[in-house]
């Protein structure tokens, strides 16, 4: 037994150290760090490994340091413009804006933005509290205080609990209680010392759509949050993990930039939103599994029906979140991820293949809505990756042959 456990920790560690020694370069070798991060990444140094290929780290270690000092500093004046200040200002009684009820018929007023923010964290704050389900994690105390200054955002929608009292009175006319019962659409009573992780997660992504007006929070960006969050802060106690909610604020606006035609509706119909990207995903099932397709088609199964979620969440909904971390390497080791995205829905009908071709129309959807829990995220990884390696020779052929004419 001692043989195989001292290979694998041999191993282990010379893995550990190969990432180390690329990480620690002058500078980053892309193509070696991809390569070695697609096969997965080592727990202890995912952390970093994903701010590096977000893109959140520099290429160069010299600039690294200050480019984080920078970074965090300015994620911290976004929460004093947008929640220390605000709150100041509706609870100050020198605010110049201290009557809500007259100025709601004023569309330009403060209270009027105000009430606006209010309707964003509303779905917000009821996204981010059934946030990875079984995970208990996001429900559980951060331990760490709140930044200076800040009150939680559930402050603002979250209503007082309510006690109604069931009353009798005997036969003197005394009124004796019968029972009593609280209601609360709170998540456990507000600390204003220490905060729930759900209600950093609930920052960041009021944050964003406070940055981001044209686009804002759509139902669906808090399930890509919150594996992101779950790796920077759910590790060793360290550096990187005190300055979590600053670096994934900022990993999950580079994150989203790649997707986020995704959650605009507005582009459904062009070229350029989800339905397209459907689009592009059916042409690459055709392709690679002319069979599967077949049988799709013939049960009109479209992928609108099955994969609108997969590539919209980034398949965090597919899968439990040490697999979709697990998968989430890959993806985010891929030059490009949208195109490793689809291979890697090619690779989940690989795996339900059988079921496809033989089974009918309730059967398949059901499948592939619910997709199976126990499925081995190695195997779809694997699929993925040969598919995407099939299309690179093809294309590097193709490139060849042309080359090739016009000489």
């Amino acid at each position: 037994v001692g043989g195989p456990l001292l290979m694998a920790a041999s191993r282990r560690a010379a893995r550990l150290a190969e990432f180390e020694e690329v990480m620690e370069a002058e500078v980053l070798d892309w193509d070696r760090f991809r390569r070695m991060c697609s096969n997965g990444i080592p727990e202890e140094l995912r952390p970093v490994c994903w701010r590096l290929l977000l893109h959140y780290l520099p290429a160069k270690k010299k600039f690294r340091e200050d480019e984080l000092k920078k970074q965090r500093a300015l994620y911290r004046g976004f929460i004093r413009d947008f929640i220390i200040d605000t709150h100041k200002a509706v609870t100050s009684p020198e605010a110049d804006f201290v009557d809500p009820l007259g100025a709601v018929a004023c569309a330009d007023s403060k209270w009027d933005e105000y009430f606006k923010e209010n309707e964003v964290l509303e779905q917000i704050n009821k996204d981010v509290k059934r946030l990875c389900p079984g995970v208990a994690w996001f429900l559980q105390k951060s331990g760490k205080p709140r930044p200076e200054g800040v009150v939680g955002l559930r402050s603002r929608v979250e209503r007082e609990s309510l006690d109604t009292e069931v009353i009798q009175r005997d036969r003197s006319g005394q009124p004796k209680i019968l029972s009593r019962k609280s209601s609360s659409d709170s998540c456990g009573p507000e600390d204003t010392t220490t905060e729930y992780r759900w209600e950093i997660v609930e920052r960041i992504l009021f944050i964003y759509a406070k940055l981001n007006p044209g686009l804002g929070y759509v139902q669906g960006m808090s399930d890509v949050l919150g594996p992101l969050f779950y790796v920077f802060a759910g590790g060793k106690e360290d550096d990187w993990s005190e300055h979590a909610e600053e670096d994934v604020f900022f990993c999950f606006t580079s994150l989203l930039s790649e997707f986020r035609d995704n959650f605009i509706k507005t582009l459904d119909t062009s070229g350029l939103g989800i339905v397209a990207l459907l689009r592009r995903l059916w042409v690459k099932i055709q392709r690679h599994d002319r069979e599967v397709a077949d049988a799709l088609d013939k049960m009109q199964i479209k992928p609108q029906f099955f994969a609108f979620r997969w590539v919209s969440l980034l398949l965090s909904q597919e899968f439990s979140v040490p697999d979709t971390i697990q998968i989430w390497d890959s993806l985010f080791a891929a030059e490009d991820r949208a195109e490793y995205l689809m291979c890697l829905c090619i690779g989940m009908l690989g795996h339900v293949r059988d079921t496809v071709l033989e089974g009918d129309f309730a059967t398949c959807v059901k499948l592939l809505q619910n997709f199976p829990s126990d499925v081995d995220v190695n195997l779809i990884i694997a699929r993925a990756n040969a598919v995407r390696d099939q299309e690179l020779h093809e294309a590097k052929h193709n490139e060849m042959f042309k080359t090739t004419d016009k000489r």
